[in-house]
């Protein structure tokens, strides 16, 4: 973990699915810690820019954010540090205008960001992009569906993730499928980088491409579908360390003047017991859908999200007297809630909370 975000600071309880009431959480100047009551998607007239430091949002697998198709540009922009996004679905959607594009997620000039068991779809532009930013953690998401044709200005654009001008990013025991490139990055002028323990199936393209960079990609799996065409996982220029990968073809594109070099490049520590496929994600199902497609090889790169079936619906959460187990270290001042009981938790004390 390359941060603890908002876990020490204030908690904050979300009881409805309004994006201002969320929004006016995030925008606090203050350590945070947001948990929701109730399940649901909250759709966003705006997209969502995270500014102030020292942020968590625990959506437990049942929030989910999307764009209104008259805003469907980036979905969430985050420009600061210390902030920590888990649980969450991120499924942007099209836009109802054409030549208007974004990501599900933007990191942007950012230190010490924490992306943790994610779900990304459906955005016109990449899933995910990395600009000007350090020690970034993606860990034990699913990004799929990235929309092909779609309303991007260059035209067809189904992307995975991107990475520009930024040095120790750990992209670690993700499941990217259905995209028709850089499901395992677009690196560019990094160093520093790490694409350890993922999956990608079903690229059209390239997995990945680097330029002017320093990355690692170690015990990665390429797993060929419908739409694929290569059988290696990296090309373009830069220098790579390579272990234990396994693709079609080779690691690196034969003829690329991609420069191999015999020991990795520093990177950020990870957690490396994390394994199988079905941890990814929020374990929706959509993405219990893509992790099917990549066992039984069967799926492909879409244009709309009407062709899997369109938004799922999140089972309820009850908002009266539903229990929050919170470690005990947290400030709970100005909180709606009341301690009622502590319990031993494998060792350690956790305070029992009911919601009134």
């Amino acid at each position: 973990m390359i941060t603890e975000g908002g876990n020490k600071g204030r908690l904050i309880l979300i009881d409805n699915l309004i994006d201002n009431s969320f929004f006016d959480a995030v925008n606090l100047n203050e350590p945070r810690l947001i948990k929701f009551l109730k399940s649901g998607w909250i759709e966003f007239a705006n997209w969502l820019k995270i500014t102030n430091p020292h942020l968590t949002i625990e959506g437990e697998g049942k929030i989910g954010f999307r764009n209104h198709p008259d805003n469907a540009k980036k979905t969430v922009r985050n420009e600061t540090n210390d902030v920590i996004i888990r649980g969450i679905a991120i499924r942007s959607g099209p836009s109802a205008i054409k030549t208007v594009s974004g990501d599900c997620i933007s990191i942007f000039r950012s230190k010490r960001f924490w992306l943790d068991q994610c779900s990304l779809s459906w955005a016109t532009d990449e899933l995910l992009d990395i600009e000007g930013s350090e020690y970034i953690e993606i860990s034990r998401c699913v990004l799929s569906e990235a929309l092909h044709n779609s309303s991007h200005k260059d035209g067809p654009h189904s992307m995975g993730f991107r990475v520009g001008n930024s040095k120790y990013i750990s992209y670690h025991h993700n499941l990217t499928a259905h995209c028709y490139g850089r499901g395992l990055g677009r690196i560019k002028k990094s160093t520093n980088v790490d694409i350890a323990y993922n999956t990608c199936y079903n690229p059209g393209g390239s997995p990945s491409t680097i330029a002017d960079s320093q990355v690692n990609y170690r015990f990665n799996r390429y797993v060929r579908g419908a739409n694929s065409k290569r059988d290696y996982i990296v090309t373009g220029d830069g220098q790579v360390y390579q272990e234990e990968n396994s693709q079609p073809g080779s690691t690196v594109r034969a003829d690329s003047t991609i420069d191999i070099v015999p020991n990795p490049f520093p990177h950020i520590p990870i957690d490396e017991s994390y394994m199988t496929i079905t941890n990814m994600g929020i374990g929706d199902v959509v993405d219990r859908r893509i992790v099917n497609d990549v066992r039984i090889s069967t799926g492909q790169i879409i244009d709309h999200p009407d062709e899997v079936g369109g938004w799922p619906e999140f089972d309820d959460i009850p908002t009266r007297q539903r229990k929050v187990f919170i470690p005990v270290n947290i400030s709970f001042e100005n909180s709606e809630v009341i301690a009622t009981e502590l319990v031993e938790d494998n060792g350690q004390y956790k305070a029992v909370f009911t919601i009134e």
